[in-house]
């Protein structure tokens, strides 16, 4: 009688029977009769959810064999989802000149350097690459703090933007003017 070696393995907090079948084994064309199995070539692993009817299923088509079940459980780590957001497709009119690129550039990296957190960057960016954007033909450094209120009470007004967006925006550009352009207290609301 051939043997059939499985484990339990944990992805996601959700339960799987775990196999290591090669590809030129007998037993890979009958892993492919299982209802629910899965391929995990990152795991090199056939995985069936450690459901009733999959168990029945399993057991029915490797009824011929001997299952030895390993007492180790394998948590096996998936990769971030990949990102389905659609790709925008921005025109040259979109596109910022070099000197708002650079002043980017040196946000991130004071951004890094700081230890702000990778969503705070993400925030931080965002707002002041749209601020930028609506500076187009304006170097970051010849603004005023006018126009810095002018452009946070047209996003109030036009964008209906949250108080949390709001600081947000402020809280962006204060850090972009005294951490990376060390201007003292630049802004104040």
């Amino acid at each position: 009688m051939n043997t059939i070696n499985i484990a339990k393995a944990i992805i996601n907090e959700q339960i799987f029977i775990a196999l290591n079948i090669a590809k030129d084994s007998p037993e890979y064309d009958l892993i492919k009769q299982v209802k629910g199995r899965k391929c995990r070539s990152d795991a090199k692993l056939w995985l069936v959810p450690n459901e009733v009817d999959n168990w029945k299923s399993f057991k029915t088509v490797f009824g011929n064999y001997r299952i030895m079940i390993s007492e180790t459980n394998q948590r096996i780590r998936t990769q971030k989802p990949v990102n389905k957001t659609p790709v925008k497709i921005i025109s040259k009119s979109e596109v910022l000149p070099g000197y708002h690129i650079n002043a980017i550039h040196k946000m991130t990296k004071q951004l890094i350097i700081q230890k702000y957190s990778p969503n705070t960057r993400k925030n931080y960016l965002s707002s002041f690459t749209e601020f930028l954007t609506y500076f187009r033909d304006r170097e970051p450094d010849t603004l005023t703090e006018q126009e810095f209120r002018k452009y946070i009470l047209l996003k109030i007004e036009n964008d209906s933007i949250s108080e949390s967006t709001q600081n947000n925006i402020i809280n962006a550009l204060k850090f972009y003017y005294e951490k990376v352009k060390l201007r003292p207290k630049f802004f104040s609301v």
